[in-house]
């Protein structure tokens, strides 16, 4: 959070404009937080993102895009998130790359 908040900060008044109008304006207010490894890997643990379920002693909470979208403010699509390996290569990715190393954010926002 504290990245992209910094991000947004660092942010040109035109392209902060774009993101604000757009669909993912409210990334721009998200303020810094910190969160446990504890927490995380209990969340984890407990999320089946096969079903879109998150389950703990006989309670289901179910995660639809309507629910994403109301919470979030983020867009959904149908196409499903592909995860990927680090040692996986990704096209999209290596456009971002300077040799065999990642640009910075702001390197590639600025």
């Amino acid at each position: 959070s504290k990245r992209l908040g910094n991000v947004g900060k660092g942010l040109a008044p035109a392209k902060h404009n774009i993101i604000r109008k757009g669909s993912f304006g409210d990334l721009l207010d998200i303020q810094p937080f910190k969160v446990s490894h504890e927490l995380i890997e209990f969340v984890v643990m407990h999320t089946n993102h096969m079903s879109r379920q998150f389950r703990y002693k006989n309670k289901v909470i179910n995660f639809s895009r309507l629910m994403v979208k109301r919470i979030f403010n983020v867009p959904s699509g149908d196409r499903p998130v592909k995860l990927l390996k680090k040692s996986d290569q990704c096209n999209l990715c290596n456009i971002y790359k300077r040799g065999t190393r990642s640009q910075s954010t702001m390197q590639l926002i600025c």
